[in-house]
């Protein structure tokens, strides 16, 4: 029983590690090559600025990284739980 809950915590941290790490890198990526990541129509780019409240370039940016990093993870978080649901399916059961 206490081998089963260190590998599920281990799991759960594999996790977590995982999403955090690919989620900055694709940021990362996506904001190094705008052309890769998603790209938002005009209005929702300038409805978003007004929400946000930026007055300046650096608030700009800020919400730029944020954007970035919002569907960074959203994107991360659905495809791995998409493998992993995946994975589950076509292993046999016990």
């Amino acid at each position: 029983m206490e081998d089963r809950h260190v590998k599920s915590i281990a799991a759960r941290a594999t996790f977590a590690v995982w999403v955090f790490a690919a989620t900055a890198a694709l940021a990362q990526l996506w904001l190094a090559r705008p052309d890769l990541g998603p790209q938002f129509p005009p209005a929702f780019s300038l409805w978003l600025v007004e929400r946000y409240g930026s007055t300046n370039g650096e608030e700009l940016c800020d919400l730029e990284t944020l954007l970035a990093l919002a569907c960074a993870f959203l994107l991360v978080v659905l495809l791995t739980l998409s493998v992993l649901l995946l994975l589950r399916r076509r292993r046999p059961a016990h």
